[in-house]
């Protein structure tokens, strides 16, 4: 078992994790940013670094992961930066799977309280699962799913849920296809902007602890 990671079977992610591990000591980064974790809508997104401007970004997404695996690896990929702020992106590759909207929120829950615990004065952000095309059949249960992470947020403090749910869709409940690559399931540009502004706007925000 590598030094750091839960008691759980290894994982198929061990090589990415220890690849941001050896990029960490070629460029240690500095304190205090703003840590971009969970899944594929993470680790794809183009420029965070940019879209996220002026805040100071290290992006540790790895595509196909679940809660719990962003939960198995936090010591790994959140703890180690002292982050000011973190936002978590995972879920709908749970429910894919078969997972329950309430142990996705737990899962959550655990990530959240390692992360006050360790820094107590951390931002902890939940966006919320997107609707994509190709999981219109889950749509359901994706829902269900950001019921049971809106009510965690809203259970612990200076914790944020960040809905691009409803902004996903169009005015008649539709899923905004034009937000979407060809395959459905990953976003361009357009929907990567939209998470983009709603991320600044809640930063933006925290000084007067609007919420």
């Amino acid at each position: 078992r590598k030094e750091g990671v839960m008691n759980t079977p290894e994982s198929p992610w061990e090589d990415v994790i220890a690849g941001f591990e050896s990029y960490d000591r070629a460029h240690p980064p500095s304190p205090g940013a703003t840590v971009l974790v969970g899944s594929s809508s993470i680790g794809l997104w183009p420029d965070p670094f940019s879209d996220l401007a002026p805040h100071p970004v290290i992006q540790r997404g790895f595509g196909g992961s679940r809660m719990n695996e962003v939960l198995q690896y936090y010591s790994r990929i959140v703890k180690p930066y002292a982050p000011s702020r973190i936002v978590v992106y995972a879920g709908d590759n749970d429910i894919a799977i078969g997972r329950k909207p309430t142990d996705i929120a737990h899962d959550l829950e655990a990530i959240f309280r390692c992360a006050r615990t360790d820094f107590p004065a951390v931002w902890t952000y939940c966006i919320s699962v997107k609707p994509s095309p190709a999981r219109h059949h889950l749509h359901a249960e994706l829902a269900a799913t950001n019921v049971a992470l809106r009510a965690l947020c809203a259970s612990m403090s200076k914790s944020v849920y960040v809905d691009v749910w409803s902004p996903m869709h169009d005015m008649d409940g539709r899923i905004r296809g034009e937000l979407y690559r060809e395959d459905g399931l990953h976003m361009n540009a357009h929907g990567y902007s939209l998470w983009a502004n709603k991320l600044k706007n809640l930063f933006d925000r925290e000084a007067g602890h609007i919420v």
